[in-house]
């Protein structure tokens, strides 16, 4: 798993990737993102050469569920959201950025696939998998479900 600190890195380097349109024979690093039709939750996913296998993030600005205490081995902000990468259980995101209200919206029953990673957006959540390991999570306002 990246640390914290390379994880937010990571992602500013997406953002900032975001800003230069791709070659039309496409990219070593592919970035996607996207968010529910409601706002309220937004999602990154990336891979390619120096996303250390890749991963699938999505962020929300208003749950019910209680965040999780912050680990001292997380100087930023935590729990937020969810993330799953290659190889482990996904987890909740350690960031000092975020990827709410990216892209555009992905209609309710969509999916988006970038390599082993595939996001759904169902009725006023997110589905995200790695279809190698398994392992992903469920996003909504009640429940952040990491499998």
């Amino acid at each position: 798993m990246l640390s914290s600190v390379k994880r937010a890195l990571l992602l500013i380097c997406v953002v900032a990737a975001l800003a230069v349109p791709a070659s039309a024979s496409g990219s070593a690093f592919q970035v996607r993102t996207f968010h529910s039709p409601d706002g309220n939750i937004g999602c990154a996913m990336i891979l390619g050469s120096g996303s250390r296998g890749g991963e699938a993030r999505c962020d929300i600005a208003k749950h019910d569920w209680p965040t999780p205490p912050t680990p001292k081995s997380c100087p930023l902000d935590y729990g937020n959201g969810l993330f799953v990468g290659p190889h482990r259980k996904a987890a909740f995101v350690c960031a000092g950025d975020t990827t709410l209200h990216q892209g555009k919206p992905l209609a309710v029953g969509r999916a988006i696939k970038l390599g082993p990673y595939k996001c759904k957006s169902l009725q006023a959540a997110m589905r995200c998998i790695n279809r190698d390991t398994g392992h992903g999570f469920v996003l909504s306002r009640e429940v952040a479900k990491r499998f």
